[in-house]
């Protein structure tokens, strides 16, 4: 398995590590690379991977990619990044409404009138619909792929001392509903054909700072995986649009701040400085590794399928490359 992963302050890591291998045994068989620290005071806030690159999103917005070394310079506020089904194309959605088509050398913007409220998170289907939230209420939009048009399908509105204004709580498409995390370890599913709404309680007990919702991520069209700041993480139903859940990978310490899913594994990890993979059916425990390092964010490079590897491959002969080269590399400069 290998990994590009985000560490604070700025750092960007390649990590490849065998399964069944973890940090704490001796004959544990794991490299760590520092491939990139930026020049500037931004920070590494996301990492997307896509079909044989990685986007990297920092906190002033630059948006950059390991193997093209393109960037795209910030034009507003950054809420986050997203890939579609294809892996071929990034999103850039902005506080303001703008969301950004990024695909190749091409980049097309689509402003959404979602009126004087910000855009606080954000959440894409992988297909052709976008979610926002921000100040107790939210929308989801939908883009003509041929006209490049965006029109609103769905509000909703809600306060049960959900988020203040000023939250980025964590969304998530998960087929026809959104689900949509809380300070309080609840976790609301919303249906946007009924506009009906089921809340299911995940995390309790402790302090409320260990009980908050940290980041939501959908699995498949009735599956997501939540993870908490008290280091807690679940896996739940969205079917007949009410919230189940389905068990819990352990262990895991530290507040998770994210989760990611290919080809049947989640990584996931965060304050506590280890990347955690764990099997998406059974729920154990594949690897652990202890990086050092506060982790922002993780992205699949690869799988140890040989026949998933030729793409993912020659983009990791690009990051080694990089990475001996790193005097010129340093710094995503051009």
């Amino acid at each position: 398995m290998k990994f590009l992963v985000a560490a604070d302050p700025n750092k960007l890591a390649s990590l490849e590590v065998n399964s069944n291998v973890f940090s704490n045994e001796k004959d544990s068989e794991f490299t760590i690379k520092v491939v990139d620290k930026s020049a500037n005071d931004s920070k590494i806030v996301q990492l997307v991977g896509l079909e044989d690159d990685v986007a990297i999103l920092h906190d002033d917005g630059e948006l950059r990619f390991v193997k093209s070394k393109m960037h795209i310079s910030p034009k507003y506020t950054p809420v986050g990044i997203f890939s579609d089904v294809t892996k071929e194309t990034v999103y850039r959605v902005n506080s303001n409404g703008i969301i950004e088509y990024i695909r190749g050398d091409s980049c097309i913007s689509f402003p959404c009138d979602i009126g004087t409220t910000e855009i606080a998170t954000a959440a894409f289907d992988g297909h052709d619909s976008f979610a926002f939230w921000g100040d107790k209420k939210g929308s989801v939009w939908k883009i003509n792929s041929e006209t490049h048009i965006i029109t609103q399908i769905f509000k909703f509105s809600f306060d049960y001392g959900m988020v203040s204004s000023k939250s980025s709580p964590p969304l998530a498409f998960c087929g026809q509903n959104l689900v949509l995390g809380n300070g309080s370890g609840i976790l609301t599913c919303i249906n946007i054909e009924s506009g009906s709404t089921h809340t299911l309680l995940i995390s309790s007990g402790g302090t409320a700072m260990n009980n908050a919702v940290k980041c939501v991520t959908a699995i498949n069209d009735h599956e997501v995986c939540a993870g908490t700041a008290g280091g807690a993480a679940f896996k739940l139903s969205t079917s007949n649009n009410r919230l189940r859940l389905l068990g819990k990978f352990s262990p895991v310490q530290g507040s998770i701040r994210f989760i990611c899913e290919r080809d049947g594994l989640i990584a996931l990890g965060g304050v506590d400085r280890s990347v955690y993979v764990f099997d998406l059916q059974t729920r154990q425990i594949v690897s652990r590794v202890y990086t050092g390092w506060t982790l922002r964010s993780i992205a699949f490079i690869s799988t140890d399928k040989e026949e998933e590897l030729e793409a993912d491959d020659d983009m990791w002969e690009v990051i080694d490359h990089n990475e001996a080269e790193e005097s010129e590399w340093s710094g995503f400069d051009d």
